[in-house]
Order: C-alpha cells, then sequence, then structure tokens
C-alpha cells in the first residue's frame, strides 16, 4: 500500500491535488477566523486569505508539485500572469454560463474544473516549464 501511494506521489496530477485540497482546506480554515473571532469584515478578511492562500500556493506547486529548479523571480511573474488568466478566463465563463440559464451547480462545476485545468497546465507549461514533464 505505501509503494502506491509513493508511486502515486510522483505524479504531478497527484501532488496538484494534493495542494489544491490542502489550499482549500487552508482558505476556508483562514475566512473562518477572519470573519469570526477576528471580526474582519468581508473585504478585510478576503483580501488575507486570498493573499496568504496564493502564497500558499505558488510555493507548494514550485517546490512539491512541479518541483522547480528555475529562479524565484521568474516564477512568480509568471504564476502572476497565470493568476490574471485563470481569474479573467474563469469570470467570463461564468457570466457566460450564467447568460445561459444554467443551473448554478453546473456554473460552479464548470469554472472549478476549468479554474483547476487550466492552473494545471499552466503551472506545468508555463510557470514551472523547467520541471518534469510527466503527469
Amino acid at each position: 500500500m505505501m509503494a502506491l501511494i509513493r508511486e502515486n506521489l510522483r505524479r504531478p496530477a497527484v501532488r496538484y491535488i494534493l495542494v489544491g485540497v490542502t489550499n482549500t482546506t487552508f482558505a476556508w480554515l483562514l475566512m473562518n477566523l477572519t470573519l469570526g473571532p477576528l471580526a474582519m469584515s468581508p473585504a478585510a478578511g478576503m483580501a488575507i486569505v486570498f493573499a496568504l492562500t496564493a502564497i500558499f500556493h505558488f510555493i507548494a506547486n514550485r517546490q512539491f508539485t512541479f518541483q522547480s529548479k528555475g529562479k524565484w523571480q521568474h516564477d512568480v511573474l509568471r504564476y502572476l500572469i497565470l493568476l490574471g488568466v485563470n481569474y479573467l478566463s474563469t469570470t467570463a465563463l461564468t457570466q457566460w454560463l450564467t447568460d445561459l440559464s444554467l443551473p448554478l451547480l453546473i456554473i460552479t462545476t464548470a469554472a472549478t474544473v476549468w479554474s483547476a485545468l487550466l492552473g494545471f497546465a499552466g503551472g506545468k507549461f508555463f510557470v514551472f516549464r523547467n520541471a518534469s514533464s510527466s503527469l
């Protein structure tokens, strides 16, 4: 069983999913902290959550998922570009699906899947392009 786990952890796609689940859990905990006990405004709380989870996501994907050996400054710049492209394209997709009057579950699922696929492909082939080529 441990051999199977180790074998699967060699695959960037599996590591990407683990980072995503961890990042989502981290975001959920931070949102509950900032909006709950810290009693921050939603805008301030979300700004902190977004900044901290983006930093975590970048570091975890750079070191764990894609094991990048490139200059971190270049990786950060490309990551920020990917973040912007992902935001704009996911927002456009969400607007288009909303305009089609599709059910909310379909809209949110499609946006989540699109964002994850674009994030993985963009991370692998653009942000951390000097990393290994396996999936």
